[in-house]
């Protein structure tokens, strides 16, 4: 009888200990803030054709991990926002796709008048917190580099900067609309600017 009640209180601690360390686990946020739709982007003009070479991201603050930023969870716990794929990947597929859906992308770069170079120099998110709600704001900055096929010589140089914010009660929830948005702001500035 004993051995069989002592048995039974052991199995119930272990039981009970386990979703306890499970909670401890840290969670993140997955974001893909990937511009897929460019409607609200006007249109261009030109007969120029564009190859989109390296896109690096230079930021010195962030890791390989791809966290952009954080994000409150729960009253005195945050969580790491990771932005997935990378944010190089995500600003090259975005480029790409703006220029195949304004016929302005060259299928190789022997064929396009420019190579568009890009470094992601700023590609993050900050979230403050009031007593009754939150602010996110998205922060992207980029240095664009033309480079003329035929005379190297002769590359232009231009720094995109962009923002995009939103207050709310739980901005956990929105972090991928708005840092898309900040990135559809900087897709605005960046074909304006390449077709000039």
């Amino acid at each position: 009888m004993c051995k069989k009640y002592l048995y039974t209180i052991t199995l119930t601690l272990i039981l009970t200990n386990f979703p306890t360390s499970a909670a401890k686990a840290v969670t993140s946020i997955s974001i893909d803030p990937t511009v897929r739709k460019f409607d609200s982007i006007p249109r261009v003009d030109t007969e120029l054709r564009f190859f989109v070479g390296t896109v690096q991201d230079t930021s010195l603050e962030r890791d390989e991990t791809g966290v952009v930023g954080t994000t409150r969870i729960r009253k005195r716990k945050t969580a790491p926002i990771v932005c997935t794929p990378s944010p190089a990947i995500v600003v090259k597929r975005s480029v790409e796709g703006l220029l195949t859906d304004r016929e302005l992308k060259a299928s190789e770069p022997d064929s396009a008048d420019y190579i568009i170079r890009i470094f992601v120099l700023d590609f993050r998110l900050t979230e403050s917190s009031r007593r009754i709600g939150q602010t996110m704001e998205a922060d992207i900055s980029m240095e664009i580099m033309l480079v003329n096929g035929e005379d190297t010589a002769a590359t232009q140089r231009y720094i995109i900067k962009s923002q995009n914010s939103k207050s709310t009660i739980d901005t956990s929830k929105h972090a991928e609309s708005i840092l898309r948005g900040a990135l559809e702001n900087a897709l605005k500035e960046l074909i304006k600017t390449i077709t000039r």
